[in-house]
C-alpha cells in the first residue's frame, strides 16, 4: 500500500482460508482429506499454465510426484495454512493471521462435500467467538508502544502470561518469570555447510528468487515463500544438479540442512 501511495495503516486486509470445522479434530481431518485432495488435483489442472511457466509441465510429472504434492499439501495446509479442525485447534492459526495484520478471514468451504460443509457452518461462529476473546497481537502491542516509548525502551520480544509470579511477600518473583518467546526471524543465521548444503542453497536462491546470503541452513523452504508448485520446480532443479530427492522427503524435511541430509550424496552427471 505504501508503494502505491496509500497509508499502510489504512485499508482492510481480508485473507481467504480453506475451512472445515467439527467437534473432533481427528474425525475432521479424516473426513476432509479426500475432498481436499480432489480439490487440490482439480486446481493443479487449472494452474497448468503457471506450472508450465516454471518449465515443469504437469503431464510430464511422474505420477508419484503429483500424488506426493497433493498428499503433503493436505498435511502441510492442515498444520500451517487452513482452518481445518475444531474451533479450539484453529486458534493458533487465527493468532498468526492477526499477528500478520490480517483484519478479516474469508472461510472457503465449497471444496468440502456439501452436507458436511453445511454442518460445519455453525462452528465458524464458535471459532470467531473464541478468537474475539484472545488478547492483542505482539505486532499490535509493539506498534502501540513505539508511539509511547523512545526506541531504546521498546521491547524486542513480548511474552504473554496469565499472571505475574509473586514471592511470599507479594513482590514480583523475577526468577520465576518465563523465558521470552522467540519471535519469528530472531533465530541466528547459520550459513550452509558442506558441498550438498551449499549447492542446495544455490538452487533455493534460484527457485525462490532470493539473494543467496539470505538462505541459512535452518531456514524452511516454505517459510521463505515456497509452495507446492515451486516445490515441483525445486525437485526438478535438484535432480538436474545431481541431487537424489523425491517429493515426499521435501515436505517431510523442509529445512535446508534436513533436506540436504535426506538427499544423500551428490550423483555424478555425464555431460
Amino acid at each position: 500500500r505504501a508503494e502505491a501511495g496509500h497509508d499502510p495503516r489504512t485499508g482492510r486486509v481480508t485473507l481467504m482460508v480453506h475451512a472445515y470445522l467439527g467437534t473432533d479434530a481427528e474425525r475432521v481431518l479424516a473426513d476432509a482429506k479426500e475432498p481436499f485432495k480432489r480439490y487440490m488435483r482439480s486446481h493443479l489442472g487449472l494452474l497448468d499454465a503457471f506450472v508450465k511457466s516454471l518449465d515443469v509441465p504437469l503431464p510430464e510429472l511422474p505420477g508419484q510426484d503429483l500424488d506426493g504434492i497433493v498428499s503433503y499439501a493436505f498435511e502441510r495446509y492442515t498444520r500451517t495454512a487452513a482452518l481445518i479442525g475444531t474451533p479450539e485447534s484453529c486458534q493458533p492459526l487465527i493468532a498468526q493471521l492477526r499477528e500478520a495484520d490480517v483484519d478479516e478471514v474469508a472461510c472457503l468451504v465449497d471444496w468440502m462435500d456439501t452436507e458436511a460443509a453445511l454442518d460445519g457452518l455453525p462452528l465458524l461462529g464458535e471459532m470467531k467467538r473464541l478468537a474475539a476473546k484472545t488478547g492483542p497481537s505482539v505486532r499490535g502491542l509493539k506498534n502501540h508502544l513505539q508511539g509511547l516509548l523512545p526506541e531504546y525502551m521498546s521491547p524486542s520480544t513480548i511474552t504473554f502470561i496469565d499472571a505475574l509470579p509473586l514471592t511470599p511477600n507479594g513482590k514480583l518473583d523475577r526468577r520465576a518469570l518465563p523465558e521470552p518467546h522467540q519471535q519469528a526471524g530472531d533465530a541466528p543465521y547459520e550459513a550452509p555447510r558442506g558441498e550438498v548444503e551449499t549447492m542446495l542453497a544455490g538452487v533455493w536462491a534460484e527457485v525462490l528468487r532470493l539473494p543467496l546470503e539470505q538462505i541459512g541452513r535452518h531456514d524452511s523452504f516454505f517459510e521463505l515463500g515456497g509452495h507446492s508448485l515451486l516445490a515441483v520446480l525445486l525437485v526438478e532443479r535438484m535432480r538436474g544438479h545431481g541431487l537424489d530427492v523425491d517429493m515426499r522427503s521435501l515436505f517431510v524435511s523442509p529445512s535446508l540442512a534436513a533436506m540436504a541430509a535426506s538427499t544423500g550424496k551428490v550423483k555424478e552427471i555425464s555431460l
